[in-house]
């Protein structure tokens, strides 16, 4: 059976990846940038020029206010997450010295600080989960060395939803004077977190996931933290001279910017502003109790779905690969999903998932409840046909 994959017949549950569909809010604001002013900020003295600057320097406004940080010329644009973790991780190379990361971090952590280990530029340790699956922040300290630069860890997990501890997390680098360094990419637009609050030095995320912008945006807030760029070429400051500008945000943005982009990333935050975190919690928790009640139901299903959650559903089908289970999803059932290993080796090397990884269902404001019951009669179906 093949099945009709038209708008009006997909159930997408991959929001962890990319949410969609993007709201029609998003969709307006980058078409009127193009229709209207979509010139080149920062190098012309036009009047098109100046409103595509305008746009920029308020977008910048809208990232940091939405975290709470302090400076919009402190907040960067680059092209996604990977891109920003990887400015904030060389910076840290510089120093030299030891970091911590988690079990729940993402590739974008764990390969950039590999690398940097082996040229002898950065050393690490990673905080294993308790019996329970959390993170105990006491953990984290009794990894701090004399060297100990900063701790690095996710907003939530990518692959089971999880919601660090990240207050507890940032007091303790407070009173150790570490640099916290958060990755939102996981959560932003559902839990908000706030820098000053939770002791925040940096945070780094993406605007094409839980903020509802398009891909190739991503930004960088650094508070207290000094950036050193990983990309160097003009930014429209001190052209004649080899030797860029140390000014921020331009030395840190060579090149011209994703202006569309930008301007879809900032109003997909200004979206989830209006609609507010609080209801998207409880819509999201929701559908999570609607999943998590159903699989219990269903014979051969494995789930991981913790109690602090951002809007994840993750689980295994005794007897199939992830990915086989998620292609039957989609082309028998018209269910867009996930399987594989979710760019976190190390979680699933402590969930023991790291043969068959594991099927994830993330889900996103414009999911409705009659797409879970849908699901699960799939689900119900494709595991009985293995008994």
């Amino acid at each position: 059976m093949v099945v009709d994959m038209t708008m009006k017949n997909i159930t997408y549950f991959d929001n962890a990846a990319t949410t969609y569909p993007k709201p029609q809010c998003v969709i307006s604001a980058m078409n009127s940038c193009m229709k209207n002013y979509c010139a080149n900020p920062g190098r012309s003295g036009h009047r098109l020029a100046i409103l595509s600057e305008e746009a920029v320097y308020q977008a910048r406004r809208r990232i940091t206010d939405f975290f709470h940080g302090k400076n919009p010329l402190k907040t960067v644009f680059v092209k996604n997450a990977t891109e920003g973790l990887n400015m904030v991780i060389g910076t840290l190379a510089a120093m030299k010295g030891h970091v911590i990361y988690t079990s729940y971090e993402h590739n974008s952590v764990i390969r950039p600080i590999w690398r940097y280990s082996q040229s002898g530029d950065l050393s690490y340790d990673i905080c294993l989960p308790d019996v329970t699956g959390c993170i105990d922040p006491r953990d984290i300290e009794s990894l701090i060395r004399k060297d100990t630069l900063a701790v690095i860890v996710s907003l939530a997990s990518n692959i089971t939803g999880y919601i660090l501890p990240i207050k507890e997390i940032g007091r303790i680098c407070k009173e150790h004077r570490l640099f916290f360094i958060v990755d939102v990419s996981q959560g932003a637009g559902t839990i908000q977190p706030d820098m000053i609050e939770n002791d925040i030095h940096v945070i780094v995320g993406t605007g094409h996931k839980d903020l509802y912008g398009p891909q190739g945006t991503g930004f960088v807030c650094a508070e207290g933290f000094e950036l050193i760029p990983i990309l160097y070429g003009g930014t429209g400051t001190e052209s004649m001279s080899p030797n860029p500008a140390n000014v921020s945000p331009d030395i840190l943005e060579a090149g011209t910017q994703n202006l569309p982009g930008i301007v879809g990333l900032a109003q997909g935050a200004a979206f989830i502003e209006e609609l507010g975190a609080i209801k998207i919690q409880k819509h999201k928790k929701a559908l999570i109790k609607r999943m998590s009640d159903g699989l219990k139901s269903i014979k051969g299903i494995t789930s991981y779905i913790p109690e602090d959650n951002c809007g994840i559903v993750a689980f295994d089908v005794t007897g199939l690969d992830s990915q086989e289970t998620v292609h039957l999803l989609s082309t028998q059932y018209g269910i867009c999903a996930r399987g594989g290993f979710h760019c976190s080796p190390n979680l699933h090397r402590y969930l023991k998932t790291d043969q068959t990884g594991l099927i994830r269902f993330s889900f996103g404001i414009f999911n409705k409840i009659k797409e879970v019951d849908h699901s699960l009669n799939a689900l119900e179906f494709i595991a009985k046909r293995l008994v």
